[in-house]
């Protein structure tokens, strides 16, 4: 008995004596600043997260650790500062939209879509989360995830109307429109490897570009993924590299990318003058996809090819409405008035697109 308490007694006073070591808040708020000043960072960022686990509210150790993030380019340090502003993780709309504008930033677009869609599911009602949402699918020059974000949004309120102009030239995107999209495309790969929708963006961006050769280079490095394998296909065909193009392309129609599917059947069928098959395949590329102008063109060209001159004459003017239509949403100004809305909705139905109706009806019904 008198030996545990003799030991008790030992292992009380270490305690004090640890306790009565410990620097203050305050001084290490001091040496923080000092190691700061003086350019030592690392002892720095030591020291703040040290007086962070002291006092969680603390701006000067904050404010260090912001700035080391961005003198080290460490996102996952701005991050883990930023949580500190919404204690226990509360699921605040603005903790999703700052943190996810964090993320994007510093091209973290993988990280940033969790954020959104974490943040719509506590929040589906919420406008900015939409926004955001449905853009980040933009960056990517993903028209088909986007367009199922603006289904999705149409549900559950009113589509900014910016973002169905938005969507409706991505549908049409040119090699110039694509270009302005190469840089922080690049960047969201370069920052996250693992970021394989930002990776098939910057495919498909090189794609339009007709950067074929980079391209394929891209899509060689990345693991695999039904996706990237259809991309692959389709830049080979457009290589003329047939052979590659059918040793990637899947064995059987895939989930996701199947106007891609099509498209690379009617590419390889088009090099091998298998005409019907060819109009067969970009026929169904343009059901899935009617706002693409190259795979129109191309189908319109396989048309000719067969003489199929009622055929041809009728997707040849059904092309020259998708070039209108292109032409007017880049027109239009950010904000579109009704009719303006109206006068596309119109051009769509004509192009038999039935989503994008969708989308512009519960805008002008709302």
């Amino acid at each position: 008995m008198k030996f545990s308490l003799l030991m008790l007694t030992t292992f009380s006073l270490g305690l004090a004596v640890f306790f009565s070591q410990r620097p203050n808040v305050e001084d290490l708020t001091y040496e923080a600043s000092i190691a700061w000043n003086s350019g030592d960072l690392d002892r720095a960022e030591q020291l703040s997260r040290r007086l962070l686990a002291r006092a969680p509210d603390s701006v000067r150790g904050r404010e260090i650790l912001r700035n080391r993030s961005m003198a080290t380019n460490r996102p996952e340090l701005a991050l883990a500062v930023a949580e500190m502003d919404f204690p226990n993780n509360s699921p605040a709309p603005d903790r999703y939209i700052r943190l996810s504008g964090i993320a994007m930033s510093r091209g973290l677009f993988r990280i940033a879509d969790e954020y959104l869609a974490d943040g719509l599911h506590h929040f589906p009602d919420h406008q900015r989360l939409q926004q955001q949402f449905v853009a980040l699918s933009g960056l990517r020059l993903d028209p088909e995830e986007m367009l199922r974000r603006l289904l999705a949004w149409a549900k559950s309120g009113r589509p900014a109307p910016e973002f169905v102009i938005m969507y409706l030239g991505l549908s049409s995107l040119d090699s110039r429109a694509a270009s302005s999209s190469e840089e922080w495309l690049r960047q969201a790969v370069e920052a996250d490897a693992s970021d394989i929708d930002s990776r098939l963006g910057l495919a498909r961006c090189l794609m339009l570009m007709g950067k074929l050769e980079q391209c394929c280079k891209l899509l060689d490095a990345s693991t695999f993924s039904e996706r990237a394998a259809v991309l692959h296909a389709v830049a080979f065909a457009l290589r003329g590299e047939i052979a590659a193009a059918k040793d990637c392309i899947p064995t059987s129609v895939p989930t996701r990318f199947q106007a891609e599917y099509r498209y690379a059947l009617g590419l390889i069928a088009i090099h091998e003058e298998r005409w019907e098959e060819a109009a067969r395949e970009l026929g169904s590329a343009v059901e899935l996809k009617p706002l693409s102008t190259s795979y129109r063109a191309r189908y319109c060209e396989s048309l000719r090819r067969l003489k199929r001159d009622d055929e041809h004459l009728r997707e040849v003017k059904k092309l020259e409405t998708l070039i209108q239509l292109v032409k007017r949403s880049h027109q239009l100004q950010r904000h579109p008035d009704m009719s303006q809305l109206s006068e596309l909705r119109q051009l769509c139905e004509q192009l038999g697109d039935s989503p994008a109706v969708t989308i512009i009806s519960a805008i002008e019904n709302y």
